[in-house]
């Protein structure tokens, strides 16, 4: 007979937090910038050029939110690779895929029906949650609820690269509220979306706060076993 233990046991490969890890940060510094810039160009063409005369307008700005979470994705991709637990990417994942799609929902507020027509034809423009106060104002509540700054600043960038892009093509009063704001212009709306994606490398390259606590932990414990261990040393001479 064969031992079980001369069996070696097979592991297929899953797709997890530490396959993210295992990506090389130079490889996607360099990588994601060209794939932001080229869902920009390739997004706005879809969406604002290539839309044929007989089509409904209003129907075609449908193809305007899966350009937004795509933009969004990449430019936070970088927190992905944070070291975090499965279910914090998981949760980041999802916030970055929906909260593009949950901001649009003030068009429909704003003209007060469920009409596709009306939410996309505001004479006003955009309304008032399109702007930069506002998703900083979410980020900062996220980072409280959390306390954890990739989180916070996540939802910050997806909802400042939604409002950016839209700022580029006008009609957005509110982006800089509580200034007057006309329109953002090209090469500012290329800067800004490859500024969040930067500073979301940035905080990626910071180390976890976790690890930080607990190497804090690990240095401060053998400091005070020596102190312990000195005091005995002291005072056993002294009983005698």
């Amino acid at each position: 007979m064969i031992k079980s233990s001369t069996f070696t046991q097979i592991q297929k490969p899953v797709w997890t937090q530490a396959s993210f890890s295992r990506l090389n940060p130079y490889f996607i510094l360099i990588t994601f910038p060209f794939l932001v810039v080229l869902t920009m160009v390739a997004g706005d063409a879809l969406v604002f050029s290539w839309r044929p005369d007989w089509f409904p307008a209003h129907i075609w700005a449908l193809l305007d939110a899966p350009v937004h979470v795509l933009l969004a994705l990449l430019v936070v991709f970088p927190l992905y690779t944070r070291r975090a637990a499965p279910a914090r990417m998981i949760r980041r994942f999802a916030l970055a895929s929906i909260a593009p799609f949950l901001i649009d929902l003030d068009h429909f507020i704003a003209a007060g029906s469920l009409s596709l027509y009306s939410a996309t034809t505001l004479a006003s423009g955009r309304p008032a949650a399109h702007s930069l106060a506002f998703a900083l104002g979410l980020g900062l509540i996220a980072y409280l609820f959390t306390q954890d700054i990739g989180d916070g600043y996540l939802l910050f960038a997806v909802l400042a690269s939604h409002v950016v892009r839209d700022a580029s093509v006008g009609g957005t009063p509110f982006f800089l509220w509580p200034f007057s704001f006309d329109q953002l212009s090209l090469p500012v709306y290329y800067v800004a979306q490859l500024n969040l994606f930067c500073i979301a490398q940035i905080l990626a390259w910071m180390p976890a706060r976790g690890v930080l606590t607990r190497s804090r932990r690990m240095t401060v414990k053998p400091g005070a076993a020596t102190l312990a261990k000195s005091q005995q040393m002291a005072v056993k001479p002294s009983a005698g």
